[in-house]
């Protein structure tokens, strides 16, 4: 579940900004993005437009394999709550830095490796999502944020 290596930054800051639809993210060297950034703003609004978000602000986003939480922290103003799940240790550190650095509360990330994860649980046997952690109406789920998968 690790990246596994240590990284000794030699110059220069640890971390390298990226802005995308108006949320700066901090990555570190574990962390994935897509690095073609024009294609990634086309991507995040197409999964915006493929959460069918209804405007009331009510629905549950579950972003799996999240890595730095790009998709999830880009829909996060219409949602109610955005879950994020990732494998590798530094890209949650990196996703919860970047919701904390651009002010966005009703993000929440996790690690865990969503491949171990029993199919017959379904979304209330995601760790951290209990019972009462929200559910996931029609158009809930940002799935691959720009993480370990995607």
């Amino acid at each position: 579940g690790s990246s596994g290596g240590v990284v000794t930054v030699l110059h220069g800051p640890s971390t390298l900004p990226i802005t995308l639809r108006g949320i700066t993210f901090e990555l570190s060297a574990p962390s994935f993005f897509q690095t073609n950034t024009a294609q990634a703003e086309k991507l995040a609004t197409a999964v915006e437009a493929a959460c069918g978000f209804s405007g009331d602000g009510t629905e549950v986003v579950l972003d799996l394999f999240c890595g730095v939480g790009t998709l999830g922290l880009c829909v996060a103003a219409k949602a109610k709550h955005v879950y994020g799940w990732e494998v590798v240790p530094e890209a949650v550190e990196d996703a919860r830095r970047n919701a904390a650095a651009n002010n966005i509360a009703n993000a929440t990330f996790r690690q865990g490796d969503l491949a171990r994860l029993r199919a017959s649980l379904g979304a209330t046997g995601l760790p951290g999502l209990g019972s009462g952690g929200g559910g996931g109406g029609p158009g809930a789920g940002a799935g691959g944020g720009g993480g370990g998968g995607g």
